[in-house]
């Protein structure tokens, strides 16, 4: 199949609504830790790290960083090279993820989505964890957003919320590595993938024929917007790539004032102490 890069691609959420929302739950009750934003600017350049099969032609560079945030299984990646992560990040909502990830390190502070499967937190546990929520417009998601707490935009893959996640945390300064939106030489991704989907669609860009997939393609034409939403961050792109091709010819795109947001807390309304005296008071 033939994917034409300017198309929309009809690509949808992995697990059921439902049992998303029920992990959220379960999370936000089982971990203490919340991310918190940084005001301040940081202009000490963070080294943003995917999974892609560019990867294994670039990590080296990555050794040269104080700063990290890894995703997915970019994490074992470069703990296995000696590199550890300042920070890690997952998203996806499966339990595969434990896998991929690989043991956890004492010097990495997990920041891992409420939505995430509880055989991630089992896996993390006694570990520096601190959870976010993914931030969705629809009703019900709001409202299952806990008063106080932040849930983060960024896109439909775990590289752009990491890019997200580095502003969130006062980065403007960003180096992606391993972001590129179809298959190399390793295939889909730098090494092993428990759950890699199978197969390949086509796609073409500026004359050259990439293997790709609908959501992999859906998540290289969304880069760009996100990087709009961010407008005083400089990205560097490392190795080659669709993702690295676009990113060429990307010229950033105004957004309108208050409307760049990377980040959404609901207001906290009653303070815990005023609601815990009415409970007393409705159930005495």
């Amino acid at each position: 199949k033939v994917l034409d890069v300017n198309e929309k691609l009809n690509v949808t959420y992995c697990i059921d609504t439902w049992l998303r929302d029920e992990q959220i739950k379960l999370a936000t009750a089982r971990v203490k830790g919340r991310i918190a934003p940084v005001e301040t600017v940081r202009t000490a350049p963070i080294a943003v790290v995917c999974f892609g099969p560019s990867l294994n032609d670039t990590w080296e560079k990555i050794k040269g960083f104080k700063y990290i945030i890894s995703c997915s299984g970019a994490h074992k990646f470069l703990i296995d090279r000696g590199v550890i992560p300042t920070w890690h990040c997952e998203v996806d909502p499966r339990a595969h993820k434990v896998a991929l990830m690989g043991p956890p390190n004492e010097g990495v502070e997990y920041l891992i989505a409420s939505a995430c499967h509880p055989a991630l937190f089992d896996h993390l546990e006694g570990f520096n964890v601190k959870i976010w929520h993914v931030f969705a417009s629809e009703e019900e998601s709001l409202l299952l957003l806990p008063p106080g707490e932040w849930a983060i935009t960024g896109g439909s893959s775990v590289g752009l919320r990491a890019m997200t996640i580095a502003r969130f945390l006062g980065f403007v300064n960003l180096h992606v590595f391993g972001m590129d939106g179809c298959e190399g030489k390793s295939g889909k991704h730098a090494a092993e993938h428990p759950n890699q989907p199978p197969g390949y669609s086509l796609t073409h860009y500026n004359g050259v024929e990439y293997r790709t997939t609908p959501s992999m393609l859906a998540c290289a034409k969304q880069t760009f917007h996100e990087l709009n939403m961010m407008p005083n961050v400089r990205t560097k792109f490392y190795g080659e790539g669709l993702v690295q091709a676009m990113a060429l010819d990307y010229k950033p795109k105004p957004i309108a004032k208050g409307k760049a947001l990377i980040g959404f807390a609901k207001p906290i309304l009653i303070s815990p102490d005023y609601a815990r005296l009415n409970f007393e008071l409705h159930h005495t």
